[in-house]
């Protein structure tokens, strides 16, 4: 099964592996993981933010940031190569996204006021709206469809690691400084996450019909709480740019 998530490798649904062969996936299970994992998420980001805000310790935050980062970036390879260390990397990476969340988020805050709620509300909703949109059928998954999503993540990536490493040089790339452009480019790679959503919800699906093994049921959670994350820094890029007047 193709798929634009490398959390989601092709046979990684089909393959019975140790202890965990003798159970299946379900999708209320990975719905229940999924919630944990979100949960997890917001605890560490509150209790992120309320450390900042009660010590105003502001300059801790590149120490939050950075271990986030470095933590989940360093989890994440390890979920790639090897799934079946989801039941544990996936709370762990969870936790250390909440850091690097906190930490970013508490120090918007405070130039753009209420840009936290308003990422939240967006993400969510857009996120129910992918979802509705599956269910129903709106939204038609085919092998066309993952071709294009995937080649369209394929191509953010690398403008990123453009931007990242023309940034050691400081060359700016200029449609990702903001303006019409960077704001058309914004709500572009929102568009791509938000079908990124799509195939997260039909590789659950398919793993749960395929009767994948149970462990698979946080390789799904995993993957799904990647793009969720992905789609709300998207989400405060653009409502940054919109707040600075199209000039961020």
């Amino acid at each position: 099964m193709k798929t634009s998530n490398p959390i989601f490798k092709s046979d990684v649904f089909t393959r019975p592996q140790g202890m965990y062969a003798s159970e299946v996936m379900t999708i209320s299970g990975t719905v229940n993981k999924s919630l944990f994992l979100l949960f997890l998420i917001v605890l560490s980001s509150f209790a992120t933010w309320l450390y900042l805000m009660m010590t105003h310790n502001f300059q801790s935050v590149t120490l939050f940031a950075g271990t986030g980062i470095v933590a989940t970036l360093i989890l994440g390879f390890i979920a790639i190569f090897k799934p079946t260390s989801c039941p544990v990397i996936a709370p762990l990476y969870a936790v250390f996204e909440g850091f690097a969340l906190g930490s970013i988020t508490t120090l918007l805050s405070l130039r753009y006021g209420s840009i936290a709620f308003q990422a939240v509300s967006l993400t969510l909703g857009v996120a129910l709206a992918m979802l509705a949109s599956y269910k129903f059928g709106l939204i038609q998954v085919t092998d066309k469809f993952r071709s294009i999503v995937t080649a369209a993540i394929g191509g953010i990536f690398l403008v990123y690691m453009a931007k990242m490493i023309l940034g050691f040089f400081n060359i700016p790339i200029p449609f990702l400084q903001g303006g019409l452009f960077g704001i058309a480019f914004s709500l572009i790679v929102i568009g791509i996450a938000a079908l990124s959503l799509i195939l997260d919800f039909d590789n659950i699906y398919q793993g749960a019909r395929s009767g994948a093994p149970a462990y698979m049921e946080w390789v799904g959670a995993f993957g799904l709480m990647v793009t969720l994350v992905w789609l709300y820094w998207e989400i405060i890029r653009l409502i940054m740019i919109l707040r600075d007047g199209g000039d961020n």
